[in-house]
């Protein structure tokens, strides 16, 4: 089709490939051309700024292919190919439902309001797409209003938080609760730490606001949705949190996954397949059971959660004090990234297991008041659960280490987190991600000159599958999970 074909066969090939998009099975393979080739939908839909690009053409075929047959694709593609739409058009003409997953939530969000808004319209196609991001990202309504009454308790009603005020009046606009939304919020604000929830603070249906909150309302939407765009952070959430409960889920089903900048997965996986424990986590569970001691008038409860913060910042402070004996002579890997220390093993035995026995035991007290207390409310078992999970990650510091792990510590603005990763994230991410029976896509950024090599192919992914190299001889392309995990390995 070129850009003097009849207004009809223009309209007919539109109609053909909204059909094709609408139920999997084979595709046409002149329908590549027909988007993306000269004179084709795309080409349309831009005009003159629209670019024929070989390479793109290649790719796409190459992924539809790939999709239509059950395989698996490694394709490196440089700059200027156009690798989004290259692979953005198989995904909408299989008809399958297809989990997008990028780097950053930069692209994430480009992809989602941009490029599959650009296509669709190119297409004259509806069809249903949903954008999953970490539930941190959005507002839960029970928090909000937790803060809004401690805030009224402490202040009065004269001395309003601005923040605060500023966040109450956007939740009543805002249909996603996505925080992207609040562009004049600070990255690091510690109020939305406070009206955001974690895995460990959702209730599930026992919340009061479970039918109008945010999190439940984007899960639901990709439940329904074609194409679902997630970020490797929230698939590699997703992956720890099958592995160990797989019942349980945060991405719907999928028929096909596409991973863009694949090779950036292995360095996320080594945070969600460890450990970690931090100063932050420790005071927002503390915060949260003194709010909820106080609607109780629990004054035992609220000394306790006293007692838990100012054992955490005890012990943080020795730990910061102590880092030059704690830390390993060797330097991680990646130790160019400010605040990224290797440490010794046991780094809360020595000098710090006195104040690291006195945090155990106000965990073990306030998570056994708060059971005692609980008495089937979802609410205050979800708190003693948290305690709990404290305690235990914080205990991997304080023991003889296990085998196959590394500790290191990163220091961010307002906490210090330590962390315990995999050395090998390679057969963990074979027997999770790897293992999933559906055709997978994995685009890795064609390297630039001054790059590091890829080297080891220790964590390479073992299936039958293709290796295509666009723009330029490809590279090792197996080399997608190359190194051993973390810092240091």
């Amino acid at each position: 089709m070129n850009k003097d074909s009849p207004p009809e066969h223009q309209a007919r090939a539109r109609k053909d490939l909204r059909a094709a998009a609408r139920q999997s099975g084979a595709t046409d393979p002149d329908a590549i051309e027909q988007v993306l080739g000269r004179g084709g939908l795309i080409s349309q839909r831009l005009g003159g700024d629209y670019e024929v690009r070989a390479a793109q053409l290649a790719m796409a075929r190459q992924v539809l292919r790939c999709l239509e047959g059950g395989d698996r694709l490694v394709v490196e593609a440089g700059t200027g190919t156009g690798k989004t739409l290259a692979y953005l058009v198989p995904a909408v003409l299989s008809g399958q439902k297809v989990v997008i997953s990028t780097g950053t939530k930069t692209l994430q969000e480009q992809i989602f309001n941009k490029d599959i808004p650009l296509l669709l319209d190119a297409l004259d196609l509806e069809l249903p797409v949903a954008c999953m991001k970490g539930i941190s990202n959005y507002l839960c309504l029970r928090r909000l209003a937790e803060a809004r009454r401690a805030s009224r308790g402490l202040q009065g009603l004269l001395v309003p938080d601005p923040l605060l005020v500023r966040i109450e009046q956007w939740a009543a606009e805002t249909q996603s609760g996505d925080r992207a939304e609040l562009t004049d919020l600070p990255d690091d604000s510690p109020l939305w730490f406070e009206v955001s929830p974690t895995p460990e603070t959702r209730l599930g249906r026992a919340c009061p606001y479970f039918d109008d909150c945010f999190v439940t309302a984007m899960r639901r939407e990709a439940a329904a949705a074609k194409i679902v765009v997630v970020n490797h952070h929230l698939l590699l959430a997703d992956l720890s949190l099958r592995t160990a409960y797989p019942e349980a889920s945060v991405i719907p089903a999928y028929e096909a996954l596409i991973l863009d900048e694949a090779h950036q997965v292995e360095a996320i996986a080594t945070t969600f397949f460890g450990r970690s424990a931090s100063s932050e986590r420790i005071n927002t569970v503390a915060r949260d059971a003194r709010r909820a001691a106080q609607l109780e008038d629990d004054d035992r409860a609220v000394t306790m959660a006293d007692h838990l913060q100012e054992g955490a910042a005890e012990l943080f402070h020795l730990l910061y004090q102590h880092l030059p004996e704690l830390t390993d002579s060797a330097p991680p890997r990646g130790a160019a990234e400010p605040g990224r220390l290797r440490l010794i093993d046991e780094p809360l035995g020595g000098a710090l297991q006195q104040s690291y026995f006195m945090l155990d035991a106000a965990l073990e007290a306030l998570a056994a008041r708060l059971d005692r207390r609980a008495r089937g409310r979802e609410e205050w078992v979800n708190l003693a659960t948290r305690v709990e999970a404290l305690r235990d990650g914080l205990s991997l510091f304080a023991e003889p280490p296990s085998p196959g792990y590394i500790f290191w510590a990163e220091q961010r603005r307002r906490s210090m987190v330590l962390h315990a990763s995999p050395v090998e994230v390679g057969p963990i991410l074979r027997q999770t991600l790897l293992e999933e029976p559906v055709p997978m896509v994995f685009h890795l950024r064609h390297p630039r000159r001054g790059d590091a090599p890829r080297r080891s192919r220790r964590t390479a992914p073992r299936h039958r599958g293709s290796r295509r190299g666009l723009s330029g001889p490809a590279p090792h392309a197996a080399d997608l999970l190359s190194r051993p995990g973390g810092p240091g390995g």
